[in-house]
C-alpha cells in the first residue's frame, strides 16, 4: 500500500524554514507528487484566528504560559484534523510539508515559563492519546539567535508577538534548540527518531540543496530515479 509522507521544518524564526519547504514543494511537485503546504500555529481560518489572538496577547504581555500552551495546542489540533490527517489518507501519493510542530511547543513555551512536565502532559493528552501522527521526517534548522533575528526582521518586517520579546527570551529559545540538537546527536530525547539537524548558517541555496539531498536519500528518490522508474518512498 502506498504511504504518504509528512515532513516538518522547525527551528528559530529566520532560519529559512519557509524557503526550504517551498523549495522542497517545487522539487517534489515537478516529480509528480501532490504537495500540501501548511504551518503552525494556524493553517486554516479557524486556526489562524487563534494564532492572531495568541500573537496579539503575546505582544501585549497579557498571556500566561498555560494560556499560551492552550492556544498552541488548540490551533495544532485543528491543523492536524483538517489538513494533515486528510492529506495522509489521500489516495494520490502526497507529501505534507509543514512549518513547525510540537517541537516548537517544547522550546517556545518553556522559554515563556511553562513547565516541561506540563508540556509532556499536554503532549500525551492532546497529541499521542488522540493518535495524531508524528512526522516521518523533521528538519531541525539550527542558527545563532542574532543572525536568525537579523534575517527575520530584515526588509522592514514588523515581527509577531514572539519576535518582539526581549533578547534573553530569544537566547532561551536558541539554547532550547541547541540542546535538542545535542540530544538528537546522542540518540536521546523525544524527537530523536525522526529528526535530522540542518546547519542553517550558509546561504539559503546551499541549505536547500543539503535538505533536498537528505530528503531524497531518506525516501529513496535518487536510487529509484536512477532505475528509470517513477520515484517512490523508501520502505
Amino acid at each position: 500500500m502506498k504511504k504518504n509522507i509528512y515532513i516538518v521544518a522547525d527551528g528559530l524564526g529566520g532560519t529559512g524554514k519557509a524557503t526550504v519547504l517551498k523549495d522542497l514543494g517545487v522539487r517534489l511537485g515537478q516529480k509528480g507528487y501532490r504537495v500540501v503546504m501548511t504551518y503552525e500555529p494556524g493553517g486554516t481560518p479557524e486556526a489562524d484566528a487563534l494564532r492572531n489572538e495568541l500573537f496579539a496577547r503575546k505582544a501585549a504581555g497579557k498571556i500566561t504560559p498555560r494560556e499560551e500552551l492552550e492556544y498552541v495546542f488548540a490551533a495544532r489540533a485543528i491543523n492536524m484534523k483538517d489538513i494533515v490527517i486528510p492529506a495522509l489518507a489521500c489516495s494520490e501519493q502526497t507529501v505534507i510539508l509543514k512549518g513547525r510542530d510540537y517541537m516548537s511547543s517544547f522550546i517556545y513555551q518553556v522559554a515563556s515559563g511553562a513547565d516541561r512536565d506540563l508540556l509532556l502532559e499536554f503532549y500525551r493528552r492532546e497529541y499521542e492519546a488522540v493518535g495524531f501522527p508524528r512526522p516521518d521526517l523533521r528538519l531541525l534548522m539550527i542558527l545563532d539567535p542574532k543572525t536568525a533575528m537579523r534575517r527575520r526582521m530584515g526588509a522592514g518586517a514588523n515581527g509577531d508577538g514572539f519576535d518582539l520579546q526581549p533578547d534573553d527570551y530569544w537566547n532561551k529559545v536558541a539554547i532550547g534548540y541547541y540542546c535538542e540538537a545535542l540530544d538528537i546527536a546522542r540518540g536521546k530525547g523525544l524527537f530523536r527518531r525522526e529528526t535530522v539537524v540542518i546547519d542553517a548558517s550558509p546561504g539559503i541555496e546551499k541549505v536547500c540543496t543539503e535538505v533536498w539531498g537528505k530528503v531524497a536519500w531518506r525516501f529513496g528518490l535518487e536510487e529509484i530515479e536512477e532505475e528509470g522508474r517513477r520515484p517512490g518512498w523508501r520502505k
